[in-house]
């Protein structure tokens, strides 16, 4: 993800990892974001921030078929 112009590069997690450590994050006031999908729903994802207001941020996703 791009925010300010600096870019962030993701780590995949294992999911309640992930969750856990956005949390703490978004609690010290820091920027984040988490992406998660719905049970067996891969194809709607969802996307939590924790950004300042009128922050500018670019998401980019891909899909690998195996």
């Amino acid at each position: 993800m791009t925010i300010n112009d600096k870019v962030y590069v993701a780590e995949v997690k294992e999911k309640h990892q992930a969750k856990k450590i956005y949390e703490e994050a978004h609690q010290q006031g820091k920027i984040a974001a988490h992406v998660g999908i719905r049970n067996r729903e891969s194809e709607k994802f969802r996307i939590s921030t924790s950004l300042a207001a009128a922050t500018e941020g670019t998401f980019l996703a891909y899909e690998e078929l195996l």
